[in-house]
């Protein structure tokens, strides 16, 4: 008797590569390594990891190797803060790295993925500094991804602090 050939695995769909990746970032904080640069006290994103001009590379490469798969704003605001905050650069450095643009893994520079977190780091309002984002993922386990730091896309700059006139005293005090 004979069977009918197994139809080939399909390459996965970007649904499934989120999920997994939301998934590895969940897993990844329990590990050591990534524990171990949250608790030495490593530097953060909201230390300006990145360069104003590095961005702007990012930009660039964004728009010519990235923006046929996906719009800037879906790495923009909570929800990617939420799937990729907490843990390290070096993470979303290598899950793309290993795995974009998607028509050809792995196929640009490490600088230039560098250069797209970096873009990444900026649209979420997060500061630039005066070194740029390095492409090494050893450095980048270093720095953990956090969001600004009133927690709102725009960052401090764009939403300065506000002081509330002090409360009424209670009724009959």
């Amino acid at each position: 008797m004979t069977r009918a050939p197994r139809p080939l695995p399909r390459r996965p769909t970007l649904p499934a590569l989120v999920a997994l990746a939301a998934f590895a970032m969940l897993a990844a904080p329990v590990g050591g390594v990534r524990l171990a640069a949250q608790e030495t006290g490593g530097r953060s994103t909201r230390d300006g990891v990145y360069t104003k001009e590095q961005a702007e590379r990012g930009k660039s490469t964004f728009g010519d190797r990235c923006s046929y798969c996906h719009a800037v704003s879906q790495f923009v605001g909570p929800s990617f803060l939420k799937s990729w905050g907490g843990g390290t650069v070096a993470a979303l450095f290598e899950y793309m790295s290993a795995s974009m643009p998607q028509d050809m893994p792995a196929s640009l520079e490490p600088r230039e993925y560098a250069d797209v977190i970096a873009y990444v780091l900026q649209k979420n309002g997060l500061p630039a500094g005066e070194l740029e984002l390095a492409g090494d993922a050893d450095v980048l386990e270093t720095i953990r991804l956090q969001p600004p730091v009133d927690d709102t896309v725009g960052g401090p700059a764009a939403h300065p602090p506000r002081r509330l006139p002090p409360l009424p005293p209670p009724p009959g005090a």
